[in-house]
């Protein structure tokens, strides 16, 4: 269970996301709003995993640090499995709520509309990816030896996810702190993941 010191830490992190948050109510709120929440608490696992030496002493050591990691890690979880919730019930949240059109997704043309396809499509079988190697991890039915070389394929989802978020996040977004701080995050978590992939971890 999480002590006070990393339940304080969770809801700073929620807090500094739902400060620049646009609030209303409508069917593309709770779509955005999960999907924000989701990339953004994936990227800072993605940062954290890298176990970088100047949060050590504001997290209180190492351990503090994974156990953060964790967390933040099972929080983009629960945000992605919702988001895939509000889209599955989207009949019901338009009835109840209505629809935003500001929020709608950017329209591209050319090689990014195909892009844009390409990792939307991509986004429901990503969760499933996600879903399945965040239980692995918390049931630990898997033996480490085997655990860690899946494990390894995490960045490779996220960075899909990454693309996915970046390609569907409204073009109004880029113009608020909404946009600016995903954007920040989502460049943190890729470099982070890059450096995974590249064997540099804790370097």
């Amino acid at each position: 269970m999480p002590n006070r010191n990393l339940i304080l830490s969770l809801i700073a992190l929620l807090a500094v996301q739902l400060g620049v948050w646009q609030w209303s109510l409508s069917y593309e709120h709770f779509l955005t709003l999960s999907g924000f929440l989701a990339i953004n608490f994936m990227s800072i696992t993605m940062l954290l995993a890298m176990r970088p030496k100047w949060l050590e002493f504001p997290l209180g050591g190492l351990d503090k640090q994974y156990h953060l990691h964790k967390w933040t890690g099972i929080l983009g979880a629960i945000f992605a499995l919702a988001h895939w919730l509000v889209e599955m019930g989207d009949d019901a949240f338009k009835a109840l709520f209505g629809k935003d059109r500001s929020l709608r997704e950017a329209d591209f043309s050319g090689l990014l509309d195909n892009l844009q396809g390409m990792f939307e499509d991509w986004g429901e079988p990503g969760l499933y990816l996600l879903l399945g190697l965040v239980v692995i991890t918390l049931i630990r039915w898997v033996p480490y030896r085997f655990w860690r070389y899946l494990h390894r394929v995490m960045p490779l989802i996220y960075l899909s996810l990454a693309a996915h978020s970046l390609l569907l996040a409204p073009l109004s977004w880029w113009q608020q702190p909404t946009g600016w701080l995903m954007a920040l995050l989502i460049g943190a978590g890729s470099i982070a993941s890059l450096q995974s992939l590249a064997g540099l971890i804790g370097k």
